[in-house]
């Protein structure tokens, strides 16, 4: 008993000192009923991995969660450096990086302790499988008529609950970005990679029937619905995916409620942005992935399944600029492990790859369809122009050639550390010279980078900071239901106005009930993310890190080119596969060769 007590006193001073010290250390209020409500968690959290220890004998299981509560331990101390307005275009003397104090080696202890502590609660969580989302023995027979009927009833719902949005908010959302895609689908502007060939040609189909009847509101509308059709036929899929996979059907409705309870993915369904379709192709290579991975590349083999894979390359690939580079990662790693296996989808995906290459390299540099090089170098011209905001060390040669992209002193005016946009956007921002000097941009770039390391990390760490963040979030780059006419005075050559169909109708508009939405941000995602991958590494399942791939490269390549600190709809397929990605884990632990 002796024992017993001196453990729970010893318990009770660990948490209570680091409790206190977090709350000092972070400036997070004083209020004793907090400090009270942490040190409870915090006991109980401990006394946990007291009791249930021997359930994390094992050193890789204590290894990852180590690697994973350290990783996010950094995160969580460069995030509280970051002093952030709220506002991607406020200037570097607002959204500023402090300068780390020696007390910052406490708060990354702290900070470890308490996260090591809750992994390995979630270790023992694993260890003793105390949530199962699968189901025992499941007898009901699969045909293609029950699984038909299973994905048209969860679609048309979908669509059901999506529709009072748009027909609210019809004919749909036309940003800034929609517009150039609307000029170049109806070839009233020169092609141009920045927004892709393929999708403005897609914008250009339904556009150009709306001008066939003379209402280009019609053509957004049918652009609108047929991508809300489209999303929800996905969704569908999805769950027929988690069906298929033995999911027990609370989990499934729950997982359907998921994509209606909140308005987010109504709004990216009726919004005319590439990322909803290029996100929704990226879900679907996830689920597809899986079925590879569970099949150990023997669905790889099946006529079907290549077709599917190469259609979804195609469409990832020339969806967004970006696209590419993910599926050859994707199509290297399966070559690398399934090589044995699959000569003939060796074969056709090596020759779609090849050709994907050949029209968006010679094809579309003959008919002179580039990409923006300035979007390209986004990161490497926030690192430059906040070398010169601070006054770096910068060689008399490099500011000449600096100078000739931009004058230093606009440099300094323009430098926003979340949004390379002020910059690349400013008047006399010389584009032609830096298409001219690519070579010598990257060579000035280089030269900089040791000389001016501390201000090349911390350009990174602000113009990339929602994307890492565990948990900033932003309104930039959410989702939007405006018409780009109805808010700036411009032109609207196509008569593009917002109708509000129900008002217009029935008299009375229901607009009140949809409240803005709320999302975790994008940084979240990704550490959900880790912990599921840190999650299939402990229960042995490494292999089905695969399947993840085409969320994992979205997000680095992000993170290599992201000309914004946030903006959520270019990691959308996080948030689209959150419960799948969650669900992985258990149905990868029923580990069959076929399905």
């Amino acid at each position: 008993m002796r024992n017993k007590n001196l453990q729970t006193i010893i318990v009770f001073l660990i948490s209570t000192i680091v409790s206190k010290l977090v709350f000092c250390m972070f400036n997070i209020p004083n209020n004793p009923i907090y400090i009270v409500i942490c040190t409870f968690f915090l006991i109980i959290a401990i006394e946990n991995i007291i009791k249930n220890g021997y359930l994390l004998r094992s050193k890789k299981i204590a290894i990852v969660l180590g690697i994973f509560s350290f990783l996010i331990d950094i995160a969580i101390i460069l995030d509280n450096k970051i002093v952030f307005t709220g506002d991607v275009g406020d200037s570097y003397i607002k959204n500023v990086f402090l300068e780390f104090e020696a007390t910052d080696l406490l708060k990354l202890v702290l900070v470890f302790i308490i996260s090591y502590i809750v992994c390995l609660n979630i270790g023992i969580m694993i260890a003793t499988r105390k949530i199962n989302i699968l189901t025992v023995n499941n007898t009901e027979k699969t045909t293609l008529k029950n699984d038909l009927l299973f994905w048209t009833i969860f679609t048309i719902i979908t669509i059901t609950c999506w529709s009072p949005f748009f027909l609210t908010y019809a004919p749909g959302s036309v940003l800034g970005d929609s517009t150039a895609s609307i000029a170049q689908g109806l070839n009233y502007s020169l092609l141009n990679n920045h927004h892709p060939v393929l999708y403005s040609i897609y914008v250009g189909f339904f556009m150009r029937i709306g001008r066939a009847f003379n209402n280009y509101n019609l053509g957004v509308a049918l652009y609108s619905f047929t991508q809300l059709i489209i999303m929800s036929g996905i969704i569908g899929y999805a769950m027929l995916w988690l069906k298929k996979k033995n999911v027990k059907l609370i989990y499934i409705l729950l997982s359907w409620l998921y994509f209606v309870a909140n308005s987010i993915f109504a709004r990216y369904a009726i919004i005319m942005w590439k990322d909803p379709l290029f996100c929704s192709f990226l879900f679907l290579m996830i689920l597809l992935l899986f079925d590879v991975v569970k099949s150990n590349g023997e669905v790889l083999k099946n006529k079907f399944t290549i077709f599917r894979f190469t259609i979804l390359s195609l469409l990832i690939a020339f969806f967004r600029n970006n696209g590419f580079l993910i599926i050859f990662c994707i199509y290297i790693i399966l070559l690398l492990v399934y090589r044995k296996k699959t000569l003939k989808f060796n074969i056709i995906l090596g020759a779609t790859i090849i050709l994907i290459a050949l029209i968006q390299g010679p094809v579309y540099s003959k008919l002179n369809i580039n990409s923006p090089f300035e979007e390209a170098v986004a990161i490497p011209l926030q690192q430059i122009a906040r070398s010169v905001a601070y006054d770096g060390k910068i060689t008399e040669k490099q500011k000449e050639f600096i100078n000739q992209l931009l004058p230093e002193e606009k440099f300094k005016e323009t430098y926003e550390p979340m949004i390379v946009d002020s910059v690349k956007w400013d008047p006399e921002f010389n584009k032609n010279f830096l298409y001219e000097n690519k070579i010598e941009f990257f060579k000035v770039w280089a030269e900089m980078l040791i000389p001016n390391f501390s201000i090349y990390v911390k350009a990174y760490l602000m113009n990339t900071f929602g994307f890492w963040s565990t948990h900033m979030q932003n309104w930039y780059g959410l989702a939007d239901t405006y018409i780009i006419w109805d808010k700036i005075e411009s032109n609207n050559d196509y008569n593009i106005h917002r109708v509000d169909l129900i008002e217009k109708y029935f008299g009375h508009s229901i607009e009140k009930y949809f409240k803005e939405p709320t999302y975790i941000g994008s940084g979240t995602l990704f550490w959900i993310m880790l912990l599921i991958i840190a999650i299939l590494i402990i229960n042995g399942k490494t292999k089905y890190i695969i399947s993840l791939l085409p969320a994992i490269l979205t997000w680095i390549t992000i993170m290599i080119s992201t000309p914004v600190a946030f903006s959520l709809r270019y990691v959308f397929v996080l948030a689209y596969a959150l419960p799948i990605m969650i669900a992985i884990p258990a149905i990868a632990d029923v580990d069959n060769k076929t399905e």
